[in-house]
């Protein structure tokens, strides 16, 4: 298997397994290298070498679960470079279950209703289908396709329907809702694992053979690290259906499930007690879940997290819970380098990581990262006498000294610190006439270069504030952009441009919402994108500059938004 390709006669047209082409051993190496380059962007993750993906037991005819976008007659996945829908019959991923329903669905068209897309799921008695159609597909239509579905398909089981806009950037829409049949249905990832429940629409690992042997490297490390998984308490974040809770619980451990889709903690909650298994379920976010208290003495943490990672509030919660152990199941290597970066300096050291093959023929990769508490590291230091400490801070860092420039952590760059609390009079006065070099990412294209000067809100702020930029390069439909400023910090920054209609990305004050959770979800800030990269100003008499290069987890926006401008806007995968 190892040496062999994949004969698939969609492969040159069809988006959906970008490696096919390639041996298979060629392709755990580019899943290796894709890890490997995104940990090596962080000199704190350098060190780390990733090993060998495990590689899959199968990689054709795995896929329990299959999301297809439908246009006219065709039921399939985008083509390589335009919007053009494939039909993929005979598709090579597919277990027979999910293919026969799927094929069920193509002979049937076209409804009489437009259907979007189709998402089925299989489960251990047969498939979980569900609809994707438009807000105004007749509910009767709708109801007779279903009968007319599971009469010429057995298998299955279950029809819902979603509804969502024609125009909508996700494929699944509203909650699915059952039309006919189960409403969910038992499902063994594998003979030694319990079952959880499963739900139209609702999340599943792609490989369950794959996903088993994933959940006995957890237990096998927990087991370990802990000395014993019996009766340990484990706290797991984004639990899902609770497949791998239950898991845990089968060896005797102690669960508590925190997940927000409510539907899928109650049958959680529901299989843990058919199956005489100790699960604790709250149906609440990541964030609510560590803000209660009740939650000191937990062994381990594990954390599963959607492609855009973990919100800097639930790295810091953790952190501040010290757990023997965490252990962070990720699914895009760029949000998990950047999220073990941050933890790092949070005080929850990565030990060890190693990649998964969990959908093979394509380019994503799973990771499992297992951390432990460790001192954490100090930011570099650019400068330190009798008054102050200027150092290179990185993103999401809290000084416990008195930072002067910049006054909040949601910047990066040259910071300084006082090293007395009210600060010191030379270093302050100098400050007054420092000359602050930031680089930003802001909404909107500005004007090739400009000047702004209006006045500020803000006890700490002078009246007025001057600020010059220049646009280096337009990225997509947003400026990346140079701006400098005398005796201001960032503050006068973000305002300055929120002035003029081209608030700094990640803004959460004076940003725009909407745009901001657009680049946590598709691009990877988590933060503002605003860094000081330069301050000049006099110290001991003498003219000094201090730099700072751009941080890791700010290339990697520009990266993303770049790759993403030059290929065709697709519908998004969300997980629930």
């Amino acid at each position: 298997m190892l040496s062999s390709t994949v004969d698939c006669p969609h492969a040159a047209t069809c988006s959906g397994c970008p490696l096919i082409a390639l041996p298979y051993l060629e392709q755990l190496r580019h899943k290796q290298e894709t890890l490997q380059s995104a940990l090596e962007r962080y000199p704190t993750l350098a060190q780390l070498q990733v090993g060998q993906i495990a590689p899959a037991s199968a990689v054709e005819g795995y896929r329990v679960r299959a999301k297809l976008v439908c246009s006219g007659r065709k039921l399939g996945l985008y083509g390589h470079s335009n919007h053009e829908v494939i039909d993929v019959p005979g598709c090579k991923v597919l277990t027979a279950r999910v293919a026969a329903a799927v094929d069920s669905v193509r002979q049937l068209l076209p409804f009489e209703f437009r259907l979007l897309a189709l998402d089925v799921r299989e489960v251990d008695a047969g498939v979980l289908v569900t609809l994707i159609v438009p807000p105004d597909a007749s509910e009767a239509n709708v109801q007779a396709r279903a009968r007319q579905l599971v009469a010429a398909q057995p298998n299955i089981v279950g029809v819902a329907v979603s509804r969502r806009a024609v125009d909508a950037p996700q494929v699944l829409g509203s909650s699915p809702i059952s039309i006919l049949g189960v409403s969910s249905a038992p499902h063994h990832l594998s003979r030694s694992e319990p079952y959880h429940e499963a739900v139209p629409g609702g999340f599943v690992q792609a490989h369950p053979a794959q996903a088993s042997a994933l959940y006995g490297a957890i237990q096998r490390e927990l087991s370990e690290r802990l000395g014993e998984l019996r009766g340990a308490r484990i706290l797991e974040l984004y639990a899902g259906a609770g497949s791998l809770a239950l898991s845990l619980a089968a060896r005797g451990a102690h669960l508590i499930a925190v997940e927000q889709f409510e539907p899928n903690l109650q049958r959680a909650a529901r299989a843990a007690r058919e199956q005489g298994l100790h699960v604790t379920t709250h149906a609440q976010s990541a964030e609510t879940a560590l803000a209660q208290p009740g939650l000191n003495g937990i062994d381990a943490v594990i954390v599963d997290p959607p492609r855009r990672g973990l919100s800097p509030t639930v790295r810091s919660a953790i952190a501040k819970l010290r757990p023997k152990l965490m252990l962070y199941v990720a699914c895009d290597p760029r949000s998990f380098a950047r999220d073990l970066a941050h933890l790092a300096r949070a005080g929850l050291e990565p030990l060890k990581i190693s990649g998964w093959d969990m959908i093979p023929l394509s380019d994503a990769v799973e990771a499992l990262a297992v951390l432990a508490p460790c001192v954490p590291a100090p930011p570099r230091v650019l400068h330190e006498d009798a008054d102050c400490l200027i150092v290179d801070r990185p993103g999401l860092w809290q000084p416990a000294e008195h930072a002067v420039l910049p006054r909040s952590n949601r910047a990066s760059g040259v910071c300084v610190l006082t090293k007395a609390r009210n600060g010191a009079g030379a270093l302050v006065q100098s400050l007054q006439h420092a000359r602050a070099e930031y680089v930003a990412l802001v909404q909107g294209i500005t004007h090739k270069k400009g000047r702004i000067q209006r006045k500020l809100r803000g006890a700490e702020l002078r009246d007025t504030a001057e600020l010059s930029y220049i646009r280096e390069r337009a990225v997509s439909t947003h400026s990346f952009v140079r701006a400098s400023l005398h005796g201001q910090g960032e503050e006068a920054v973000r305002q300055l441009f929120a002035s003029i209609r081209h608030p700094v990305l990640g803004d959460a004050r004076h940003g725009h919402p909407r745009s901001n959770r657009y680049f946590e979800e598709r691009h990877y800030l988590d933060r503002e994108f605003l860094h000081c990269s330069a301050l000049e100003l006099t110290l001991q008499g003498k003219p000094r500059r201090f730099e700072s290069p751009l941080p890791p987890e700010l290339e990697i926006v520009l990266s993303s938004l770049e790759t993403e401008s030059t290929r065709p806007q697709q519908p998004s995968v969300q997980r629930q």
